[in-house]
């Protein structure tokens, strides 16, 4: 056998035993996926997004946190709402102070302030707005806190399936670089081939271990928010699955009426007002109460009327509010503060208003996206595959054209899940943002 048949020989058994593993290695990656959602068998064992909330509302210090601060303020309520309390005097002289009836023995005195009639029912209204805000500050957090997990739960499961793509195309390259070799040795390829088969080799490499890393810093930051320690394990993640979204902008609008945020906001207005009613009710004269008993002790002289007979006053004070300046100052900054808190809520209701219009926006984008790579990319890349599979047993077309329909398949899911994962986190977004507004989709587009 001559050289060049014994090397026509050797390419077309390298090519063969390519073009057998190429698709041996490819076919978990087509497997029953028309749709581009790759169809996992769901593991009995995975962990769902609804237990993993619900672990989070449960274990979670910064939500027990809120949940204590929030019971704190309505402890307020009755401390607002109640008198200061009585001074109780004891008056001990040093020396015994004589007087007509005699001497002064001791002197005890009982005082209540009585502030401006009024003052302890506005006081009261205060604390419960303080209530109210902080229970409203509660839910906001517990709401947060599901967001955060959603997200880091759709980042998760974007590594996921990323990473098990990237391992699929490092095979595929793997492969390619063996198959380059081999041609290179019986002279049938160029070495820039082989560099090149290399190069991209390396690259998937470098993209395995980049979405490692990712995944790692992803499920420690889960565990964080779960209170777990940051390297404990999280098993597999169920299957997201996308539908069409059943919302309209001006829907949402409407529904940020409910954001937690804003209804406090309204709350902390309220409250001001009520603080400036307090602030004209400071420059009101308060009053002050008394009792005064007195031990008179018996007289050195005999025959004095009354003689020796205890003391007892009543007292009454009133504050002087006179200080106009200071009253004034109180008065303005109550009303300033009120002025503040009402464009505050305005600032905020603009601030919702832009963050749930690029939720949106995001959101459409990227189920545009999601449709994109499902209904057309996909497909073609598989229809890509066949020919070119097809192509090459008819000894048309090289290793390139074998290899990169498979390349560009693994590319278009990574793609696609990647839109998923940010799909699902836009909906998040925007539940949040209208505390809890339920985000319909159409389950039969």
């Amino acid at each position: 056998m001559t050289l060049y048949a014994r090397a026509s020989l050797l390419r077309t058994i390298v090519a063969m035993a390519t073009l057998g593993l190429s698709i041996m290695l490819a076919a978990p990656a087509l497997a029953g996926n028309n749709s581009g959602a790759a169809a996992t068998t769901e593991n009995p064992a995975a962990v769902t997004l609804e237990t993993l909330i619900e672990q989070g509302l449960r274990d979670s210090p910064a939500i027990k946190a809120k949940r204590f601060a929030w019971q704190k303020t309505i402890e307020k309520y009755p401390q607002a709402r109640s008198l200061d309390d009585p001074m109780l005097a004891y008056t001990q002289p040093i020396e015994e102070i004589e007087t007509r009836r005699g001497p002064i023995k001791r002197s005890i005195k009982l005082s209540q302030n009585l502030p401006f009639p009024g003052t302890l029912k506005t006081r009261g209204q205060v604390a419960r707005k303080d209530a109210i805000i902080a229970r409203l500050a509660f839910d906001n957090a517990t709401r947060q806190l599901v967001l955060d997990i959603k997200k880091a739960y759709f980042e998760l499961y974007y590594l996921d399936r990323a990473t098990e793509l990237a391992k699929e195309k490092t095979r595929l390259y793997k492969h390619l670089t063996k198959a380059r070799s081999n041609e290179y040795l019986v002279d049938s390829t160029d070495f820039y081939d082989v560099i090149e088969a290399e190069t991209r080799f390396a690259d998937a490499e470098y993209e395995l271990i980049l979405l490692g890393e990712l995944r790692e810093a992803a499920a420690s930051n889960l565990n964080t928010l779960l209170n777990l320690e940051p390297e404990s394990r999280i098993g597999p993640l169920t299957e997201v699955r996308v539908e069409a979204p059943e919302i309209r902008l001006n829907e949402l609008y409407t529904e940020l009426k409910n954001n937690e945020e804003l209804l406090a906001s309204a709350v902390v207005i309220e409250k001001s007002i009520l603080k400036e009613r307090l602030a004209r009710l400071k420059t009101r004269p308060a009053l002050r109460i008394g009792l005064n008993y007195t031990e008179i002790g018996s007289p050195e002289m005999t025959g004095v009327k009354d003689g020796g007979k205890d003391a007892v006053a009543a007292t009454l004070a009133i504050t002087l509010p006179i200080w106009h300046k200071k009253n004034k100052g109180g008065r303005a900054e109550a009303r300033l503060a009120r002025l503040g808190a009402e464009q505050a809520k305005t600032a905020l209701i603009n601030n919702l208003s832009a963050r749930a219009k690029t939720s949106y926006i995001d959101m459409q984008s990227n189920y545009q996206l999601v449709k994109l790579y499902s209904d057309s990319l996909i497909p073609k890349a598989d229809k890509l595959i066949t020919t070119a599979e097809a192509a090459y047993k008819n000894g048309k077309g090289g290793l390139s054209d074998l290899f990169e329909p498979r390349i560009m398949h693994i590319q278009f899911k990574m793609a696609y899940y990647r839109a998923s994962s940010n799909y699902k986190k836009n909906s998040a977004e925007l539940e949040k943002l209208t505390a809890g507004f339920a985000i319909k989709e159409n389950n039969n587009e």
